[in-house]
């Protein structure tokens, strides 16, 4: 399936979502999701729509080029990887475990004034097979309350370029291992926003 120059502007719960894990060779490209709000009542406790993300992503075998993630209660990006396959799909998908499985490709994506900007999460963590990398090119991440990327118990995670500003952290590395970071730029304050802070008092 392609997912080409969407627009979604405040809803609630995950936004753009691969909803079991099984779900693979999709391409997500320039799409804009603006103002994603947390549900009032999730439909089981198994579903994380209260903390929402405007791309969830349960597989990593996707791509996402482009795409902007703007104002969200929760992550821009959450790669919310399990050590198998949910729900109806799980059936088909027996042997599939999307937390080992290799990016795709993720090029050019931007997140900005959501909670964390870019996410992996739970603790069964993100670590694709050796000798891959799952590779994050060119992302650009600023002004999010929290992180700007948040990588948590996974490893061999790699952020190649990109433009890192304004967010409480800028990226936070958290019992992964193997991570690498390359070419990227990472500002705390920058002119443009300190302007704004100091305007307002």
């Amino acid at each position: 399936v392609q997912i080409i120059e969407n627009v979604a502007y405040d809803t609630r719960g995950h936004c753009f979502m691969l909803e079991d894990g099984g779900e693979h060779d999709n391409s997500f490209i320039r799409n804009l999701g603006a103002l994603t709000r947390a549900v009032e009542h999730r439909i089981s406790p198994a579903e994380s729509d209260n903390v929402p993300a405007t791309f969830w992503i349960t597989n990593p075998v996707n791509t996402f080029i482009g795409n902007v993630a703007a104002g969200s209660e929760g992550p821009g990006f959450w790669f919310e990887l399990g050590t198998s396959v949910r729900g109806a799909s799980a059936l088909l998908h027996p042997k599939v475990q999307p937390n080992i499985l290799p990016l795709q490709r993720f090029i050019d994506n931007v997140s900005h004034s959501n909670n964390n900007g870019l996410q992996t999460y739970p603790q069964s963590g993100y670590r694709p097979p050796e000798p891959a990398m799952a590779i994050f090119q060119n992302h650009k991440s600023y002004r999010n309350r929290s992180h700007g990327v948040f990588f948590h118990a996974g490893g061999r995670l790699q952020i190649n370029g990109g433009y890192f500003s304004d967010n409480f952290i800028g990226i936070y590395i958290d019992l992964d291992h193997s991570d690498a970071i390359y070419n990227a730029v990472v500002i705390g304050v920058s002119p443009a926003y300190k302007a704004v802070t100091d305007a307002m008092g």
